[in-house]
């Protein structure tokens, strides 16, 4: 999924023009409802749990319990069922409210200044802050004048108030540093196409922690070979195929593991970085239950962690720096 999908550019004229005029472009219209969408799982799923919480009133009235049980149960379960159907009531009602105002309310305006942090960018206007699409304010740190939906605090758009946009892209550069962990030592031998000392620790470091996962793996391995049933051949036609599935997943885990060993200390020991510039594209892939976020350069695809999502300002250029054979991003800054 390209995230880049799901937002608008803040500081587009046209949308600028027809938000000063109060009016909210279809665009932004049609991705703001994305992001409310009707709880319709929450209104099946808490009259269900309702419904179990008087479970006791039919089924039990008859049984012989002790006398404290079903005020306790309707106490502890009751109380659980009324705080999450409020909940839900109230999130019911939030989301009618935003959906209304998305669609028919007016747009306020003011002035205010966006603000790095390590949760990316945040815009303050009128002594509140103001939600942005995704919640990633895709504007360089400085004072603006914000155009913004005043019960849901949306952020629409953006006049920069700024004409140098040098002290914006200084405190960028510096959030950048933060978030990724690099400093300028760090990223002026980057430059010069090598991995600082730092860097290098940093690398070997991770593949230690790598070491000591394959080193599990081997000691599961060791310990399922010499177990008495497997010494004995118990069970062993019953179960071959299981033994032999099972047998697979944790070569096929030791094979990735030591490739991921064996790359972080080549790049360590080498100390060698590679460079790509470009737009960075913000990615993410489901991985099981979990999802990785990755920034992509032309073909080239670095995973990171889910704090870079709100890193970037979209629209600039980057140039990245990283461990060429590991694919870790070591350090980034505007190209």
């Amino acid at each position: 999924m390209n995230l880049s999908d799901y937002i608008w550019d803040l500081t587009d004229a046209d949308i600028i023009a027809q938000n000063q005029q109060g009016h909210i472009t279809p665009r932004q219209q049609e991705l703001l409802l994305k992001v409310t969408p009707w709880p319709v799982f929450g209104c099946v799923f808490y009259p269900i749990v309702l419904a179990l919480t008087l479970t006791p009133f039919w089924v039990f009235h008859e049984a012989s319990l002790p006398a404290f049980v079903l005020p306790m149960y309707i106490v502890i379960f009751g109380g659980v069922s009324l705080f999450i159907v409020v909940s839900a009531l109230h999130h019911l009602w939030q989301v009618k409210v935003n959906r209304h105002e998305f669609q028919h309310g007016q747009i306020a305006q003011a002035s205010g200044e966006v603000r790095p942090t390590r949760r990316g960018y945040v815009a303050y206007a009128a002594g509140m802050k103001l939600r942005s699409q995704l919640q990633k304010v895709d504007l360089l740190p400085g004072p603006y004048h914000f155009y913004y939906l005043p019960r849901s605090r949306y952020l629409l758009s953006a006049q920069a108030l700024a004409p140098d946009v040098r002290a914006g892209e200084a405190q960028l550069q510096a959030n950048l540093g933060r978030i990724f962990r690099f400093s300028e030592g760090d990223l002026a031998a980057n430059r010069t196409g090598w991995l600082s000392l730092r860097q290098r620790l940093r690398l070997m470091i991770h593949g230690t922690g790598f070491l000591l996962l394959l080193m599990f793996f081997i000691a599961i391995l060791f310990a399922a070979a010499t177990s008495p049933e497997a010494a004995t051949g118990n069970g062993a036609t019953a179960v071959w195929w299981q033994s032999l599935l099972v047998l697979l997943i944790f070569l096929a885990g030791i094979v990735w593991v030591s490739r991921e060993i064996v790359m972080r200390f080549i790049d360590a020991v080498l100390g060698k970085s590679k460079t790509a510039v470009g737009h960075v594209r913000v990615i993410t892939r489901s991985q099981g239950r979990s999802s990785q976020l990755y920034y992509v350069v032309g073909s080239l695809e670095l995973p990171v962690k889910a704090s870079a999502y709100y890193a970037l300002v979209d629209g600039l250029d980057y140039r990245l720096h990283y461990a060429p054979r590991a694919k870790m991003l070591v350090s980034i800054e505007l190209a």
